[in-house]
């Protein structure tokens, strides 16, 4: 808000009333800076778009990049799950298993929002005992262990990987089909 604010000499948002203005900053795009200030480099028009976004994750990623001089999210856990989104080994999977983890990523980069090599065994431990559903915890390991494989074999972190240190839940199978 303080860097739209320094560009072009407003806030992004206005309200008559603290209500509304709160309405607006929760609903609300702001409105294009361009139409503001036309003079603004792309480049900052797209990082202050970036950081006002509503999706608090891309933010978080983009302030990170920011803090750090990373390029592409560093080794933010958030960043590295978007990277593994586009990934081969994602995109290949059928329909059923990706809207299967969909919740998961959603989730995820809410609980793992800092960098790849702070997440320990008893961090994914943590994080799959308090799922309510052990099949969900599941999946939710075998995501993270995909980030951390894709991040091992690129060489953003090294060591290995915390979510393949933590064992699966054993699911009982059903009895009738």
């Amino acid at each position: 808000v303080m860097l739209y604010q320094m560009c072009c000499g407003q806030l992004p948002f206005a309200g008559e009333s603290m209500a509304q203005l709160m309405f607006k900053i929760a609903n609300e795009t702001p409105p294009d800076i361009r139409t503001v200030n036309p003079e603004l480099p792309e480049k900052l028009v797209i990082v202050i778009n970036r950081l006002l976004d509503k999706d608090l994750a891309k933010a978080k990623i983009l302030w990170a990049q920011i803090e750090t001089g990373g390029a592409v999210g560093g080794s933010f856990f958030p960043a590295l799950l978007q990277q593994w989104l586009a990934s081969e080994q994602y995109t290949r999977l059928a329909s059923a298993t990706k809207k299967t983890y969909q919740t998961l990523i959603d989730l995820l980069p809410q609980v793992f929002d800092g960098p790849l090599e702070s997440i320990k065994p008893q961090h994914v431990a943590q994080f799959m005992d308090a799922h309510s559903s052990k099949s969900q915890a599941n999946i939710g390991r075998v995501i993270l262990s995909n980030v951390f494989d894709m991040a091992i074999r690129r060489g953003i972190i090294e060591g290995l990987n915390a979510a393949k240190m933590v064992a699966k839940f054993t699911i009982k199978g059903r009895d009738r089909y």
